[in-house]
């Protein structure tokens, strides 16, 4: 019963550990393009956790797209579209991987976004990074704004990425790709 107890705890304790962020795998289709950018989450309530897409055109049945998320980083394999930021968000409180302890939901839009961006064909999208700066006091309604901000690059963005990319996929072909085009181009 103990041997059982102790592998249990253990399982548990690893699920905590790697947190919610999965590997980026196969393409959903050769059309596919990839999608990233980062938040700087430290000037919030909470930490990023999700990252929600909404596909604008061409109309579709599931237009919710929701993007793998690790340590602000987050990414989406989408198929060609016009499509801007649902929303993203997390969990205030104390955060251990995947689980939460307290706190509330939080969420936060990129606020106007005309019409979004647009994928025309298969490409690899920097969103760019951005800081969400909140204020607001115990008693009164918060109030914050996304701010574009120089760190971390797209390179470093990328070279986070690629360690949660699938050995082998056409995907680590195409990051890697990316950023060789990078570094010749002198972008740290």
């Amino acid at each position: 019963m103990k041997k059982f107890l102790f592998f249990a705890l253990a399982v548990v304790l690893a699920a905590i550990i790697s947190g919610c962020a999965e590997p980026l795998g196969v393409r959903s289709s050769k059309q596919a393009s990839l999608v990233y950018g980062y938040l700087d989450m430290s000037e919030a309530s909470s930490g990023v956790s999700y990252f929600d897409f909404k596909q604008v055109l061409p109309k579709t049945d599931e237009p919710y797209h929701h993007a793998w998320v690790s340590d602000g980083v987050f990414y989406d394999s989408l198929e060609p579209g016009s499509y801007s930021v649902d929303g993203f968000g997390g969990m205030s409180g104390l955060n251990i991987g995947c689980c939460n302890f307290g706190g509330e939901r939080c969420i936060y839009t990129f606020g106007s976004q005309d019409n979004g961006f647009r994928l025309k064909y298969a490409t690899m999208y920097f969103m760019g990074s951005y800081k969400v700066k909140e204020s607001g006091g115990w008693f009164q309604e918060s109030k914050f704004e996304v701010v574009p901000v120089n760190s971390p690059t797209e390179t470093e963005v990328l070279e986070k990425i690629l360690a949660n990319t699938e050995k082998g996929s056409e995907w680590e072909k195409y990051i890697k790709w990316k950023l060789e085009q990078l570094r010749k181009a002198g972008k740290k």
